[in-house]
């Protein structure tokens, strides 16, 4: 439904002003009247055929991943996950730039490999991690260019660092990958204390849309084959709020987000209920209260608040992985009050004796 809702939105919403700008691009004119246009020329722009040579270095390998690794890809499956991504880089990176909500194509990826290659559940797997993550590093891309192009910084000098921290952190992530596994290998089925979701949910993803398939759960006379109408559900709705607004003009209208409605409800198996209520409450407080009664606040330290934030999370999470890696462990406190809770440390311990 989401998915469908904005393709549709895009189209009614911005079709006028997506047209224009694609035939301003095709004759090389930009926007002149643009103040970071006409800072951005002092800087040499970045060809195309640079990008052209990185899509087919990338394709080449992806086609030998397919061939070569026990992926089992068809040849044919990466240019079709290509196609797709491509398809809907444009509707979704539009409401990732307006609502900050990234849509994605795991599911529907799913779909539609499972309908062509039934059973082959490794392949299936494979084409929807290779097209959930080409639609998120394309966005990524161009969030780190617009980024640049605001900051006054060298395209030439984004690409290069895009390119280099890519190479680095494939590398990095394999091997903590890779570390990780070895180290959870024998905890994932015996702790009764915790339970791994997201390895539940890719599983029972690989079970679904792979070993079963989409046609025997979602086609014609199947249990759920009445889910296949939110296709169209999803692709209409977004209609009635444009033409609201076209009989009515209000404000109001353009905060009727269906595809952002639609994926509202979208979890994971055992999704622990503040990853839906902190984001709102802490959104409430900054991108509204703070934004109407203390913006000058919200101009200079938001976006750095934010930012040092996600670090100090992250760091955190390293450094308690780290800790926990050698069975350090904390005291009883405030915040951490019972180690029976299942909240103690000693419970993310990686090692076979788990408490």
């Amino acid at each position: 439904m989401s998915i469908a809702a904005a393709v549709s939105h895009v189209i009614l919403w911005y079709g006028k002003s997506i047209w224009k700008q694609l035939k301003a691009a095709m004759k090389q004119k930009n926007e002149e009247n643009d103040i970071h246009n006409r800072l951005m020329k002092s800087y040499p722009d970045v060809p195309d055929w640079v990008f052209a040579v990185f899509l087919a270095i990338m394709i080449c390998v992806q086609v030998a991943v397919s061939l070569w690794t026990p992926f089992t890809m068809p040849v044919w499956s990466v240019f079709l996950c290509i196609g797709i991504t491509f398809f809907f880089l444009l509707p979704i990176g539009i409401i990732t730039a307006i609502t900050g909500l990234q849509l994605g194509l795991n599911v529907l990826s799913e779909f539609v490999i499972g309908l062509l290659i039934p059973g082959q559940t490794v392949a299936v797997i494979a084409f929807k991690s290779l097209g959930t993550n080409t639609i998120i590093q394309g966005l990524s891309l161009i969030a780190d260019l617009k980024l640049g192009h605001y900051m006054k910084i060298n395209p030439v000098h984004m690409i290069v660092a895009q390119l280099y921290g890519t190479v680095i952190g494939a590398v990095i992530n394999n091997c903590v990958c890779i570390w990780a596994e070895s180290l959870l290998s024998n905890v994932l089925f015996i702790a009764e204390d915790w339970t791994p979701s997201g390895f539940d949910g890719f599983y029972s993803a690989g079970a679904i849309w792979g070993a079963i398939g989409p046609q025997r759960f979602f086609g014609i006379g199947s249990k759920y084959e009445s889910l296949l109408w939110f296709f169209l559900i999803g692709a209409g709705l977004p209609i009635i709020p444009w033409i609201g607004n076209k009989l009515y003009k209000a404000d109001f209208w353009h905060y009727i987000n269906i595809p952002v409605l639609a994926s509202g409800g979208v979890s994971f198996p055992g999704m622990f209920q503040n990853a839906v209520i902190a984001p709102l409450l802490v959104s409430w407080i900054f991108q509204y209260y703070i934004f109407n009664h203390h913006p000058e606040w919200w101009k200079k330290y938001n976006y750095i608040f934010a930012s040092a934030s996600d670090a100090g999370v992250s760091l955190t999470v390293l450094i308690l992985a780290i800790l926990a890696q050698y069975g350090v462990s904390f005291p009883n406190w405030a915040g951490n009050p019972d180690s029976d809770s299942g909240i103690a440390l000693d419970y993310y311990c990686f090692d076979q004796d788990w408490k």
